[in-house]
């Protein structure tokens, strides 16, 4: 897994073209052409010059109907990655010892619930838009697979519902992209010229 950062730990037009650019030249490798569908958020600029890759940017307002991702995969992976990080946590609070959780132990379970995606989502999710004639199918047990989750936090005193919904899924409103404000560049070039 490749992984970046910066202070507000939102995407930027320059990671996200460092991430096509790197993309391409494993898609290179492959002999693989693709088509990438993206949204219009303010980080995602056309690249330049790009040979195996065709993009397609959907048109404003448009992401949380047409884009694939936002029909429910995303929503899955978040929720997998919060059953984790709530059992975790819930593990710690039983051994009465703290809940320490690195930056690869982060890591290390968002691949582990990345895998918990299954196909039929993602293939539901890419029918529900209209970008695939499969018909959606059934879905393949992702709810049973919060039963666990749901019985751990009864243990622990949370037994409604909603209050369960939040724990899962209580950052879905959290922003991960914006526009650079010219005090910001400012800040960034300062604290360059500061370190050299």
């Amino acid at each position: 897994m490749d992984y970046k950062s910066n202070k507000k730990a939102w995407m930027t037009s320059d990671l996200f073209q460092k991430y096509l650019r790197q993309w391409e030249k494993e898609l290179a490798k492959k002999k693989r052409k693709v088509i990438l569908l993206i949204d219009c958020c303010t980080a995602h600029i056309e690249p330049s010059n790009l040979t195996m890759d065709q993009v397609v940017f959907f048109p404003p307002n448009t992401t949380s109907v047409l884009q694939p991702m936002e029909q429910g995969v995303i929503r899955s992976l978040k929720c997998h990655y919060q059953k984790q990080l709530i059992l975790r946590i819930l593990e710690c609070y039983d051994k009465n010892k703290d809940c320490d959780i690195s930056l690869f132990d982060a890591v290390v379970s968002l691949e582990k619930s990345w895998r918990l995606v299954t196909e039929s989502t993602i293939r539901n999710c890419f029918s529900h838009v209209g970008l695939t004639k499969t018909q959606q199918t059934d879905d393949d047990g992702e709810e049973d697979d919060n039963l666990p989750l749901s019985k751990c936090l009864e243990k622990h005193g949370v037994h409604a519902q909603n209050e369960i919904e939040h724990f899962e899924c209580c950052d879905g409103d959290a922003i991960t992209s914006g526009e650079v404000s010219e005090e910001d560049i400012l800040a960034l070039v300062n604290e360059k010229t500061t370190l050299l």
